[in-house]
């Protein structure tokens, strides 16, 4: 019996045996005239096979995807070399490579990522839309409390300055012919309002009971809030950074600043002008065309939340635009600065080169603090802000005159 279960022993294992070694056999070898590439991204690794002897191109579902808080702009390789996407074509994100491997290598990507200082959870999932502004009310809604706010902020903030009497004739339109228009947009009051809460200067969550502000329905105060603080943007322009004369010194200088406080962490309320010029500019060279030209009017306001230079020394800024829902669907838009900082481009310039005609920009929500919602208003936090930006300000009006 010994001998048997022996020989059945036996003859087990070296069936085992040759298991294993068809088992080893059977391994798939790389294919003849493939590469490996390779992404390690939170944590995985994602594992492509290539074509050897052909360029690489980045993976377009990873370009420009937040993860937390900062943003996948482009990869490196295990030499440290690095591929970013090209986001100058605004309506697609290259991701070409000069890197050719041959058949049988392995190509490891890590990432190359942007600090953003605004998450995907604290902006708005609806747009800036007739559908969502007009679906209840024909014009611009104002609840009775945001509505009734405007003239005495105005007032305390203006009253007793020189600037009565402009403030007068512009507080007048807001509140007794703005309302009545038909819906031209409310762009620059979705990333104020964003920038407030994120501040901590004013609670937008508390009347739905939510935790973020990209669980909110746009319900009468939340509307109401994005329209208040559209119309204040205009109050506060004066009081924040403005780059009126492309071409100019003064307008480097401005985009230098900008890249600089968007790569220090800060984010930035930014306003800007496609095909047309600014409208301070136009106000200082065409008044009569803001009122016959208002429907060509191209301002727009959005918020910026992070910058980076890529491999060619554009510098790139990501971009929640409310007319889109890319950012809060865990995207981005881009506008870039040329590597020179001549001129700052955007896909609203309708013009050859993309460049903007000016732009204002503000890293400092304190100005909104003399035209709060609710609560007690701070008349002096405007006049303290244009006085540190008033030499800016005549320098660039001068430059306006030097242009004509």
């Amino acid at each position: 019996m010994k001998r048997v279960l022996s020989a059945i022993l036996c003859l087990a294992i070296v069936w085992s045996g040759a298991a294993f070694t068809a088992g080893a056999a059977e391994i798939p070898k790389p294919q003849i005239g493939f590469a490996t590439v390779r992404y390690q991204i939170d944590g995985q690794t994602y594992s492509y096979s290539v074509r050897a002897g052909k360029a690489v191109e980045l993976r377009a579902e990873y370009a420009m995807q937040q993860y937390r808080d900062q943003i996948l702009v482009g990869w490196k390789t295990d030499d440290d070399t690095s591929y970013y996407y090209d986001n100058t074509d605004f309506w697609r994100s290259d991701g070409r490579t000069d890197l050719v491997p041959q058949s049988g290598d392995t190509v490891t990507f890590t990432p190359i990522w942007c600090p953003i200082a605004i998450r995907k959870e604290e902006v708005f999932s609806f747009t800036n839309s007739e559908s969502v502004f007009n679906a209840d009310v024909d014009g611009y809604l104002f609840t009775r409390q945001h509505f009734l706010r405007i003239l005495p902020n105005w007032f305390c903030t203006f009253a007793l300055s020189p600037f009565a009497p402009l403030a007068a004739v512009i507080c007048a339109f807001y509140l007794f012919i703005w309302p009545t228009f038909p819906f031209y947009g409310s762009c620059c009051g979705f990333p104020i309002a964003v920038l407030q809460q994120h501040y901590g200067k004013l609670d937008l969550l508390s009347g739905q009971g939510v935790s973020s502000v990209c669980e909110l329905q746009p319900d009468d105060d939340i509307q109401s809030i994005i329209n208040y603080y559209n119309i204040h943007a205009v109050a506060a322009q004066p009081a924040e950074h403005l780059a009126l004369v492309p071409g100019t010194q003064e307008y480097t200088e401005q985009l230098h600043a900008l890249y600089d406080t968007l790569s220090a962490g800060t984010p930035v309320y930014f306003e800007l002008y496609g095909d047309g010029p600014h409208l301070l500019r136009r106000a200082l060279t065409d008044p009569a065309s803001i009122v016959t030209e208002f429907d060509d009017l191209t301002a727009h306001g959005v918020l910026l939340t992070g910058a980076y230079t890529d491999g060619d020394g554009n510098h790139v800024l990501i971009t929640y635009d409310n007319n889109s829902t890319k950012y809060v669907n865990g995207s981005c838009n881009v506008i870039y600065i040329d590597p020179d900082f001549t001129k700052i481009c955007s896909s609203y310039a309708w013009n050859d080169d993309d460049a903007l005609n000016g732009f204002t920009w503000n890293d400092d929500p304190g100005v909104y603090d003399a035209f709060k919602p609710e609560g007690i208003s701070n008349p002096f936090a405007w006049h303290k802000r244009f006085l540190k930006n008033l030499p800016s300000l005549l320098r660039q009006i001068v430059l306006v005159y030097k242009a004509r």
